[in-house]
């Protein structure tokens, strides 16, 4: 027999009627205490929204008009989140279980975003301090343009997302919307990294050097590496899944969006050659979209360029069973070394005319100093490893260290720190460093220039530039020549 419940009365079997006021009785018991507990979850809900409400006012005022205006928006925006749970509620859409479960949601992660506020400006500082490095990854100077501060709150509110139940930060970047968990706001703030080391370019080199055969003929000494060898092959992939390793993909980003690379953007790509970040919410770290591709995508081309920069010092071994077109390798050629050479010269000239534009009455000399990074980066990639480039601005620092460095040790007086003390003049692009000689100034007075110095640099012989340059201006289907991509 079923358990005695609702409306249940126990009959007497010597009875032939049932007794309904009995049975009415309970119902109306019943039904009171399901009033009445009904009421107390109304009461209950009315005190909890009552209490967040006050809580979501204890906010300090802000010490700048952006500040104070972000802040009162937090409070505004926190305040119809939990207006919208109590509408829910109030509607019948959710239970009073689910209602405890949203506002508690919602006033944890408040107290998140109160606490991040406080450590806002030290945070900010530090990334600042960061971002000025030399190395900066290109992943830490995106992440920079959707940091906040004191100064640029204007462009910042929170936001309650309903159907993840997920207290929002909301910032315009540039007329960008970017949203990412409250949560996540510190985690992404204190995120640093430095950029892809090309050394591995030259350490690969020496390392897969011990595959070389060295043979002489007529007088002539060459050495040979077999590409298709088993045991290259295999130590070859264990250099690049080295140098490509972390699990959110940074180092394939890094190394795809290098000097002449892809550009690092946070909506989605507008061609190939951007690639879009997102933010990890699991390790609050910015991951790739994409990530196995862009992964895989930027092993093959690492694989590529250290075997494009190992032709350059071995001739290659042919497999007498390959049956490969030969123009594939000019193609990858093409494709990894002259493109980002001209890219590496368009950045430069695009870095300039910005300069020029921000800065009017600089002088050219000045305007041309401060934008041959893309050039002097470029440089430190494809060049031999015994020939190493340097900015002026590392030239000088790097010497101007080592005089410090001599002074605080005792061995130069002031005077002759400040006889000595560096400053190259505005006519030095960059200096260049070979074994055994001091670094020697470079000058370089026109964009034809430096493409034609990247391009010998890179081991693309004359005849080999002026094909790569007739194919690169056919693909783009110019008219004009604005750099001259050959030597004349």
């Amino acid at each position: 027999m079923a358990a005695p419940g609702l409306g249940y009365v126990k009959r007497d079997v010597e009875k032939t009627t049932v007794d309904w006021g009995a049975i009415s009785g309970g119902l109306t018991t019943a039904l009171g205490g399901a009033f009445a507990a009904g009421e107390k979850q109304k009461a209950e809900v009315a005190e909890k929204n009552q209490s967040v409400s006050a809580e979501i006012q204890k906010l300090p005022k802000g010490v700048t008009p952006d500040q104070t205006k972000y802040y009162a928006s937090i409070i505004q925006k926190v305040g119809d989140g939990n207006q919208k749970i109590k509408d829910q509620y109030d509607n019948g859409e959710i239970s009073a279980t689910q209602y405890k479960i949203a506002t508690n949601a919602l006033t944890s992660q408040y107290q998140i975003l109160k606490n991040n506020l406080v450590n806002y400006q030290s945070s900010y500082d530090k990334l600042q301090e960061n971002v000025l490095k030399e190395g900066t990854g290109n992943v830490s100077l995106s992440m920079a343009d959707i940091q906040t501060t004191q100064g640029n709150l204007a462009n910042r509110t929170v936001d309650w997302n309903m159907n993840s139940m997920m207290l929002e930060s909301v910032t315009n970047v540039n007329g960008q919307i970017i949203k990412q968990p409250v949560a996540n706001d510190l985690g992404v703030m204190n995120f640093y990294n430095k950029e892809f080391n090309m050394d591995i370019i030259n350490k690969a080199n020496l390392s897969l050097g011990k595959f070389s055969t060295t043979f002489t003929k007529d007088g002539v000494t060459t050495r040979t590496i077999n590409y298709e060898g088993k045991e290259f092959n295999n130590s070859l992939d264990g250099i690049v899944n080295a140098a490509i390793s972390d699990a959110n993909g940074i180092d394939a980003l890094e190394y795809l969006s290098g000097p002449g690379g892809k550009t690092l953007v946070w909506d989605t790509p507008k061609n190939d050659n951007e690639i879009q970040l997102l933010i990890d919410n699991d390790t609050k770290k910015p991951i790739a979209a994409n990530l196995s591709e862009v992964v895989e995508e930027a092993k093959k081309a690492l694989r590529q360029q250290i075997i494009g920069s190992l032709d350059r010092t071995f001739s290659q071994t042919p497999s007498r069973t390959s049956t490969k077109d030969p123009s594939e390798k000019d193609n990858a050629f093409y494709e990894m070394t002259y493109l980002p050479n001209v890219k590496a010269v368009e950045d430069y000239e695009k870095k300039l005319k910005t300069i020029k534009a921000n800065n009017p009455g600089m002088p050219n000399n000045l305007v041309r100093l401060t934008s041959i990074n893309p050039i002097v980066d470029r440089l430190k990639q494809v060049s031999d490893e015994n020939i190493k480039f340097a900015s002026v601005a590392e030239y000088d620092d790097k010497v101007n260290e080592d005089l410090i460095k001599e002074f605080n040790e005792g061995n130069i007086t002031q005077s002759e720190l400040n006889e000595e003390y560096v400053k190259s003049p505005d006519s030095v692009s960059f200096y260049i460093k070979k074994p055994g000689k001091d670094p020697e100034p470079y000058t370089m007075q026109s964009t034809e220039q430096m493409l034609n110095f990247l391009n010998e640099i890179s081991g693309i012989n004359p005849q080999k530039r002026a094909d790569f340059a007739k194919k690169y201006l056919q693909s783009k289907e110019q008219t004009e020549k604005t750099i001259n991509y050959s030597n004349k």
